[in-house]
């Protein structure tokens, strides 16, 4: 059994692209390689850092290989894991664990 991993929370975001009736809108979130996301357009916004800040341009198979797939691995050598989605109504949380599409995830 190989040994779980050194953090035993990590906390990861996924920035949801806006929605038809959004279009038009400038996107306010703005995600950093170092894992940091600002609110705002400018330098002046709080700063925040996250275990994985992914862009709202993520794939699910992205998401799933950043902040999934060390967890299944853990499970199948016996270590417990959970993947929770947390947020506001229409934050994106169905987005993230599923995709643009609940038919293409039952297709499959």
């Amino acid at each position: 059994m190989s040994s779980p991993p050194s953090d035993s929370v990590q906390v990861a975001l996924r920035i949801r692209p806006f929605v038809s009736i959004e279009s038009g809108s400038s996107q306010c979130v703005h995600v950093s390689i170092d894992q940091t996301i600002q609110i705002g357009s400018d330098d002046t916004g709080p700063k925040f850092r996250f275990d994985h800040a992914l862009q709202p341009s993520a794939t699910q198979p992205q998401v799933y290989t950043t902040c999934v797939s060390d967890l299944v691995d853990a499970c199948m050598d016996g270590y417990n894991a959970t993947v929770l989605a947390y947020g506001q109504t229409g934050s994106g949380k169905t987005y993230t664990i599923i995709g643009p599409s609940v038919d293409a995830v039952l297709e499959e």
